[in-house]
């Protein structure tokens, strides 16, 4: 989505995205960051909330 549409995240600074627990990803969090966007999901097992 992002690569298709950067303008939906550069367009909007401090966006926030709210997602379920699919979207865990290192790459996801530091590409949305690079972008100006921050992800809020839930923890996995495992891992520090």
């Amino acid at each position: 989505m992002l690569d298709r549409e950067p303008d939906t995240v550069t367009d909007r600074p401090g966006l926030l995205v709210i997602t379920d627990k699919g979207f865990a990803s290192k790459k996801l969090e530091t590409d949305l960051a690079m972008r100006g966007a921050e992800l809020l999901r839930p923890s996995q097992a495992g891992e520090a909330p």
